[in-house]
């Protein structure tokens, strides 16, 4: 299975995407996933899951807007990862992992999704012993 929908279904686990979500979609592209993750919400949503106290979720931007969409604007966008980059660093202890400038642009969901699969390695790991 394609990495991109390995981490789809992952987050899917967590109820964190509905199952209508093209991500979730037997031809789905990283593109889906990566319009899933591009305003960080998901992102903070998953650390929140893993360690509640890693993410203020009051400080997380939703822009539902007039007809209810995600947070698309630059500024929203950036702040939502910002707050999954500083908890992943607060909270998983992995500083340096991500470089900021990257991890906004479509060239840094490779490091994400890394990332991700890490976390989820390590969960599983965990829930084997």
């Amino acid at each position: 299975m394609d990495l991109h929908k390995e981490i789809a279904q992952w987050i899917y686990a967590f109820r964190l995407i509905p199952s209508s979500s093209p991500a979730l979609r037997p031809n789905a592209q990283l593109s889906d996933l990566v319009a899933v993750l591009r305003d960080g919400v998901v992102l903070c949503q998953l650390v929140h899951c893993l360690d509640p106290s890693s993410v203020d979720m009051t400080r997380v931007l939703v822009d539902t807007g007039s007809e209810g969409g995600r947070a698309v604007s630059d500024f929203l966008c950036r702040n939502n990862i910002f707050l999954f980059l500083h908890a992943v660093v607060a909270s998983f202890h992995l500083v340096n992992y991500f470089d900021f400038k990257i991890a906004i642009c479509i060239e840094g969901v490779q490091k994400i999704f890394r990332f991700n699969f890490k976390m989820k390695f390590a969960i599983h790991s965990l829930n084997v012993l």
